[in-house]
């Protein structure tokens, strides 16, 4: 094994020992519920409560789950090799990740990270394999991922035809609602405004 898979896997199992798995079956049953009518509800999967700034997916790691966002609100980013970032999207539920990942079989393209508290419905590799044998969830696949590449082309063209103020308005204001739309105080790092 490479040191650099072996420190992957390190990196992996650390992140994975702070998400806290929460013992609460009707809250879970609740969010399986209301996946119904997009595929089999009879998918094994664990309910996850994650704390603010806490990585649910870390880019360049291998993919180990997949993660249904039910409650919070998530920002996705990149870092380049210099340590750059760049803001992708914020998302608020339902919302997949890993799901790119997990049919083009590639390390994890961007950070997934907790902006608040986050409950996701995690599920392993091996039980999204299973679920493929499914036309519901194949059908539900399809549908995100043209969701994401329509709002990535959306995104790209606001960010090539608008001027930088503009785009940092649109930033302020994204980061300014939690996930019922009600304002925040956002609060800005430093670092981020570079």
């Amino acid at each position: 094994m490479s040191c650099n898979i072996k420190s992957n896997l390190i990196k992996l199992e650390a992140r994975m020992s702070r998400m806290q798995r929460m013992n609460n079956p009707e809250l879970k049953n609740q969010y399986v519920q209301s996946l119904d009518s997009r595929f089999s509800a009879d998918f094994v999967c664990d309910l996850i409560e994650c704390e603010p700034g806490e990585a649910i997916l870390q880019q360049g790691e291998e993919l180990a789950y997949l993660y249904f966002l039910m409650r919070g609100k998530v920002k996705i980013y990149s870092t380049s090799m210099e340590g750059k970032g760049l803001i992708v999207a914020f998302n608020r539920p339902i919302q997949l990740f890993g799901d790119i990942e997990f049919l083009q079989q590639s390390s994890i393209i961007h950070t997934v990270e907790a902006l608040g508290t986050v409950h996701l419905l995690r599920f392993s590799i091996a039980e999204a394999q299973r679920l493929q044998g499914e036309t519901a969830f194949n059908a539900y696949l399809l549908d995100v991922i043209s969701r994401k590449f329509y709002t990535k082309s959306q995104v790209l063209s606001f960010h090539l035809l608008n001027e930088a103020s503009t785009r940092f308005a649109s930033y302020l204001l994204s980061i300014s609602h939690n996930e019922n739309g009600q304002f925040v105080e956002p609060f800005v790092k430093r670092n981020d405004l570079a």
